[in-house]
């Protein structure tokens, strides 16, 4: 449930790959340092880099950038090893020169969802408007703090700086292929699907030997629902990437995607017996997501389990599947107990400067008021909601900060007072379609209650585009498209409606007893809709 878009991982990576000159205090550490560079430039061999950065620590040891790049390559080998040279980058920033330095700080701070990272990517940006970089730092930085259209001029702007700079496999040092997949990502999180498939449509017409252009392709298309495009599209990308040609548990994703259930459980069922043990893991995490789009809850909560007792490293995402399923079940008081649990500080707060705590404070409390609310009680909601809007200050992450507003939704509506959760639910939106899509459900239903049928499918369908393991983790498909019916069908869309009907009663064909209400309700409608004079246009 913490994982980031795709798309946005992607448009991220050059705040850490973004080879350039640096002043070194040797010959001989420049060397090194430039040995480092070309090894990471032109064969993106993490490992062989690392070792030429240390070497060049080793004989210059107040050399900043050598040490950020050691940060750079070790992170993708072990992240604590990143970690403890991230921040020996940060103690020697102040000796680098003001660009290398304020590019140390914004990336150091990115890192840890300081919101610091902002202030200093704006100041770089502003002292080298020449600089691709600078652009694309910055944009990095307002995208994931939720300024989606300024992140968007800002990746403009670096690929008017860049756009002679391309490589036909699009590697991660490209400039311009860097730029273009912050375009994307930008057009992504403000539900311009359409506008992302031409730009990722041209990355792939630019760079045709790039297996991450297809990749980034065939995620669109799976966001649109064009998941057979999704699936011819991830096969090329197969083709060009290294390592295994298949992969069975992104097959899985794709057939929850398209409701296809027996077949996903199939693959994820054969995964669990021969798969490696981050396989069996990933593919536990998806199972529960399965059944949940199912309604078979309590098979739901005993793979919840068993991805906890085995998780590789015990965390509180590990704790999350339980929590959530235990939430839908009606099980809202050991749901709240155990959310409140996740969300408990750091111990002896060491982390206390670093905004990734805070993040996961916001994320687990939110979940925790869910639950509060669900029992009815609001003085605990109310109470979190003014918890998450300050932890909020000390986050990057936008979502964090529309958390607090999503609290008081669920207080209005708890209060019977629609028209005022609307208000509070529409200023929740991160993005309705890579946000939290708990929000898109809260507020397709207020929308519908109070009779704005036709907004209440547009928010339903635009949280169906969401990654099904990101932020749309805590909404199953199966309720959005539910609530997509009913919008149809208030709407006049009947045609609509009942193409979304007949999801929900695929998907809960086998669901537990507590969905038979909800189940026979979408059965009858679909029947009555049905038995309806056949219409040439919805």
């Amino acid at each position: 449930g913490l994982a980031a878009a795709a798309a946005l991982a992607a448009a991220l990576a050059g705040i850490w790959i973004a080879p350039r000159r640096a002043l070194a205090r040797t010959a001989l550490a420049d060397s090194l340092y430039r040995r480092g560079l070309a090894t990471l430039e032109n064969h993106q061999d993490n490992r062989a880099a690392l070792g030429w950065f240390e070497a060049a620590l080793q004989t210059a040891p107040h050399f900043p950038m050598a040490a950020y790049y050691a940060g750079v390559t070790a992170d993708g080998i072990d992240g604590a090893l990143g970690e403890r040279w991230f921040s020996r980058a940060a103690q020697l920033a102040p000796e680098a020169s003001e660009h290398d330095r304020l590019v140390i700080q914004t990336a150091v701070a990115f890192r840890h969802d300081d919101p610091v990272a902002l202030a200093a990517a704006d100041t770089l940006a502003l002292r080298y408007p020449g600089d691709p970089l600078a652009h694309h730092v910055y944009g990095s930085a307002l995208l994931w703090s939720g300024h989606f259209e300024d992140a968007l001029r800002e990746y403009r702007r670096e690929l008017d700086l860049t756009e002679g700079e391309h490589s036909d496999t699009l590697d991660p040092t490209c400039a311009s292929c860097q730029a273009r997949e912050g375009v994307i990502a930008s057009l992504q999180f403000l539900d311009s699907l359409p506008a992302a498939e031409r730009a990722a449509r041209e990355e792939v017409r630019i760079a045709p030997r790039s297996g991450a252009a297809w990749g980034t392709l065939a995620n669109i298309q799976a966001a649109e629902g064009h998941t057979a495009d999704a699936r011819s599209t991830g096969r090329r990308a197969a083709e060009l990437l290294p390592g295994p040609r298949g992969d069975p548990l992104g097959a899985a994703d794709l057939d929850i995607r398209d409701g296809a259930f027996p077949e996903a459980d199939r693959k994820l069922r054969d995964a669990l017996t021969y798969d490696t043990r981050s396989g069996r893991e990933r593919a536990r995490w998806l199972l529960v997501i399965s059944l949940r789009n199912q309604g078979r809850l309590l098979e739901a909560l005993n793979v919840a389990r068993a991805y906890r007792r085995e998780a590789d490293e015990p965390s509180g995402v590990d704790a999350v599947p339980v929590a959530q399923v235990l939430f839908e079940l009606g099980r809202s008081q050991e749901a709240a107990l155990l959310y409140d649990s996740l969300a408990a500080p750091p111990p002896g707060g060491r982390a206390a400067a670093s905004g990734t705590p805070a993040r996961w404070q916001c994320w687990a409390l939110a979940h925790a008021a869910e639950a509060w609310a669900a029992l009815g009680d609001t003085t605990r909601v109310a109470a979190y909601a003014d918890t998450i809007a300050r932890l909020a200050l000390r986050s990057l992450y936008g979502r964090d900060r529309h958390l607090p507003a999503h609290l008081r939704g669920l207080l209005w509506l708890a209060r019977g007072r629609p028209e005022a959760a609307l208000t509070a639910l529409d200023s929740a939106v991160f993005s309705l379609s890579i946000g939290y899509t708990r929000t898109n459900l809260l507020l397709g239903r207020a929308l519908l209650s109070t009779g704005r049928a036709r907004e209440a499918a547009t928010v339903a369908t635009a949280g169906l585009a969401e990654a099904i393991d990101g932020s749309a983790y805590y909404a199953t498909r199966t309720e959005l498209h539910e609530l997509a019916a009913r919008a149809f069908d208030l709407a006049g869309q009947t045609d609509s409606a009942a193409a979304q009907y007949a999801i929900v009663v695929r998907a809960w064909s086998q669901s537990d007893p507590m969905f038979a209400p909800r189940l026979n309700a979408a059965r009858e409608r679909l029947a009555a809709l049905n038995a309806r004079e056949p219409r040439g246009f919805d």
